[in-house]
Formats: structure tokens, C-alpha cells, sequence
């Protein structure tokens, strides 16, 4: 099944995609949840990272390399975030 999930994201097949948005985006959502607590900001951030994940979707061999892909840029973007709220409240 993995390795059918993956052929098909590498050939853009949007109902893989959406198999591995719904596995992953609540996992996702509250793996970020423990960097922002703001649910809209995480969901936000996961959106933005499944976007990403959609346009990189060449580059996955295998659904792990997908999933640490999608955790890995998750938490980069929660740190981003969490950087650019502390330069925003040191500017107020």
C-alpha cells in the first residue's frame, strides 16, 4: 500500500494526496500545537507545508522519506513562526 501511495504522489495523483493529508494533517496539527498554541496559526502551518509537500512530490521514494518531510518542515515552520512573533513583540 506504501508503495503504491507514494507512485502515486510522484505522478500527482490527488487522491494519494488527499490519503496522505487526511493520515497526517491532524497528527500534524497537534504535533505544531506543542510549539503554537493557536490552533489557527498550526492549522495554517500545516496547510503550507502540505502545499510544499505537493509541489516536492518527486523527490519521495519512500512514505517515510514523505513523512519525515512533512514533520521536518512542520516543526521548521513552527520555529520560524515562534522567531517571528518574538521579533514582532520586541518591535511593539
Amino acid at each position: 500500500m506504501d508503495k503504491e501511495l507514494i507512485q502515486g504522489i510522484k505522478s500527482g495523483d490527488k487522491k494519494a494526496f488527499n490519503a496522505v493529508f487526511d493520515e497526517y494533517f491532524n497528527a500534524l496539527c497537534a504535533f505544531s500545537y506543542k510549539y503554537i498554541p493557536d490552533q489557527t496559526a498550526t492549522e495554517d502551518i500545516v496547510q503550507d507545508v502540505f502545499v510544499a509537500f505537493w509541489e516536492h512530490n518527486k523527490e519521495f521514494n519512500h512514505i517515510n522519506a514523505a513523512k519525515a518531510f512533512l514533520y521536518t518542515s512542520t516543526r521548521n515552520k513552527c520555529l520560524n513562526y515562534v522567531k517571528n512573533e518574538l521579533v514582532l513583540q520586541k518591535h511593539e
